[in-house]
């Protein structure tokens, strides 16, 4: 059975929010599936959040919100995030191209 995600878009634009930019987040079995977002809320004094948005709830969670004037933090924010899960599913692949390897490495001499 297939999982319904929810669309980042379409869920931002119910709130009256508008994505900025967004990281696409792959699920890992720990970590659901999303995006590290940086979206415009239209709401004062804080028209800037940083989020994630999780794809399976649809929700936007563990944010951070920024006044405009506050345009470059919430900037270095979001590139702090997306950047911290790339770094983390880099390590996941690395962890798995290793177990691969060990697999299907030739046996060495026994002692």
């Amino acid at each position: 059975m297939t999982e319904k995600l929810y669309d980042l878009a379409e869920r931002a634009a119910r709130k009256g929010w508008t994505v900025i930019k967004s990281t696409e987040v792959r699920g890992d079995g720990a970590q659901a599936p999303g995006a590290v977002t940086l979206c415009g809320t239209g709401e004062e004094p804080q028209p800037l959040a940083v989020h994630f948005f999780n794809a399976q709830d649809g929700g936007f969670h563990n944010g951070d919100y920024y006044a405009a004037g506050e345009r470059a933090a919430a900037e270095a924010r979001y590139a702090y995030q997306a950047e911290r899960f790339t770094r983390h599913h880099a390590r996941l692949d690395a962890r798995a191209a290793s177990a691969a390897d060990a697999e299907t490495a030739p046996a060495g001499p026994r002692m």
